[in-house]
Parts: C-alpha cells; sequence; structure tokens
C-alpha cells in the first residue's frame, strides 16, 4: 500500500478547480472520499480515480429517425411537413 495521499490543494491543481470546490465535493454527498490524517484532510489517488469513473458524462445517443429512410418521393404527391 505505497500511495502517496493527495492534499486538497494538489487534487485542486490536478483538477483546474479551486480548493473550495474539493472541499465542498469532500464534505458534501457527492461520492468524493476523503480522510482525515490529524487535521488534514487527503484523498487517495484510486478513489479520486473512481469519483471521476463515476461521473463521467456519456454523450447522447442518436435518436432514431423516423420511417423517411424509404420515402420516396413521387411526382404528384403532396408534401406535408411535420
Amino acid at each position: 500500500m505505497e500511495q502517496k495521499l493527495l492534499s486538497p490543494n494538489e487534487l485542486a491543481e490536478m483538477w483546474g478547480v479551486s480548493v473550495y470546490t474539493i472541499h465542498r465535493l469532500a464534505n458534501g454527498k457527492s461520492g468524493l472520499k476523503a480522510y482525515k490524517v490529524g487535521s488534514l484532510t487527503r484523498f487517495k489517488p484510486s478513489d479520486v480515480e473512481a469519483y471521476l469513473s463515476a461521473n463521467e458524462i456519456k454523450a447522447p445517443e442518436k435518436p432514431r429517425s423516423f420511417a423517411c429512410e424509404r420515402f420516396t418521393y413521387k411526382p404528384g404527391m403532396k408534401v406535408v411537413s411535420l
């Protein structure tokens, strides 16, 4: 178990956010696990990775189009827009 624990300042620098944001995530119900070492707050790198993968934003799936793919126009048809 040779993991170096990260301080809130180190984590904030890694993520490019403020230290306040790190403390808010650690003290809230967001799921970012923090550990108290004496009076200091520390984070395990494995917990940080787990938090990031749990909060990943996935691209929305492309919606299926209507049956217009099979539509072919025939001369004389009335075309109505939806």
